[in-house]
């Protein structure tokens, strides 16, 4: 991975940098390229976006996938591609192949045909990087259930809690929430696999409020409207939807329908009957709620719209279906960063 980031940094050197976001609990780098026409600064207007993989160090084709667009890109920049041109000249694109690099390198070991679902998922001190962010979904609905949102507690740009960067957080959990921080990001995607959709916010379950509760707080906030419809739909255990459900289901269906054969569900989804009704996208609180998870955390901190795109169901694919991987996703990985 090093070694071919190297070779298209020299191929692309006016449009790429090479720098890492952290450490591994190991010690193993967390490499990024930035590619940019103007690597290494943040330019007034031109948004950041980002694609991650391998927070799970078994689920490999996120990691190829960013790799091969690296490539792709540098080279159709130099061919003078008026498309990639425009998006690299537009947009500052930060691509991080792999998250949880300890974990990889165990999943590796054992390859492709004797991995397991589970092997490499955690990181080496058995965090699961996707779900180990701060709850601040819990402190937004709380503040929300009392009328407290927007004049005592922000709905955006939610900070962090004291002392929730001393608790239970792997090191490249901090890595990654400094990361953050430090650029404005407006749009990302975590490439997962042993799945096949796109999944979006909220990914953590609403606990409904009691009715005497919620009349309670109507009474004595000027809750608006609108959050109040929403809290109602909430607790007829509607959507648990953000205040972006519609971006968000349009950024997740731009992926979905781009890739060549996410939408195709009749067949079923890895595990069963398809539960993204033919559309290949799904609201990730309705489906497998998680609390914690980066998407919530990328969303209520930072203002960053992240989501899951689930790459299929084969988490570590043979090295000989990497091509046809690459031919599926490639449209779904360019139009997606158009948005």
């Amino acid at each position: 991975m090093r070694q071919m980031m190297k070779v298209i940094n020299e191929e692309c050197p006016n449009i790429t940098r090479i720098y890492n976001i952290g450490k591994s609990s190991q010690g193993l780098k967390m490499y990024a390229m930035e590619i940019s026409d103007n690597p290494g600064e943040h330019e007034t207007g031109e948004p950041e976006f980002r694609y991650t993989a391998g927070l799970h160090g078994n689920e490999a084709l996120g990691r190829e996938l960013l790799l091969l667009l690296m490539q792709f890109l540098c080279k159709e920049y130099k061919d003078e591609n008026p498309r990639v041109r425009r998006l690299v000249d537009g947009v500052r694109i930060h691509l991080v192949p792999s998250l949880n690099p300890d974990a990889y390198e165990l999943a590796y070991q054992m390859g492709s045909e004797m991995g397991n679902w589970a092997l490499g998922h955690w990181t080496e001190e058995g965090y699961d990087i996707f779900q180990n962010f701060p709850d601040l979904n819990s402190i937004l609905w709380g503040a929300e259930d009392r009328g407290w949102v927007p004049r005592v507690v922000p709905n955006h740009h939610i900070p962090l809690p004291e002392n929730s960067l001393s608790g239970s957080l792997a090191v490249e959990t901090k890595a990654i929430i400094s990361w953050m921080e430090r650029n404005p990001f407006v749009l990302g995607a975590n490439l997962q696999g042993g799945e096949k959709m796109v999944v979006y916010p909220f990914d953590m379950q609403r606990p409904q409020i009691s009715l005497t509760d919620s009349r309670r707080w109507r009474v004595n906030s000027e809750m608006n409207e609108e959050t109040w419809a929403r809290i109602q739909r909430q607790n007829e255990g509607a959507l648990r939807e953000t205040p972006d459900d519609a971006m968000f289901r349009w950024l997740a269906m731009s992926y979905a329908h781009s890739h060549l054969t996410m939408t195709e569900t009749y067949r079923g989804s890895c595990h069963g009957d398809d539960v993204t009704g033919g559309q290949g996208i799904i609201n990730r609180a309705t489906w497998k709620p998680v609390v914690g998870s980066m998407n919530d955390f990328s969303y209520l901190h930072t203002n960053c719209f992240e989501l899951s795109i689930f790459l299929g169901c084969d988490k570590f694919p043979h090295e000989s279906e990497l091509l046809l991987e690459w031919e599926n996703n490639r449209e779904a990985l360019l139009s997606f960063m158009e948005q």
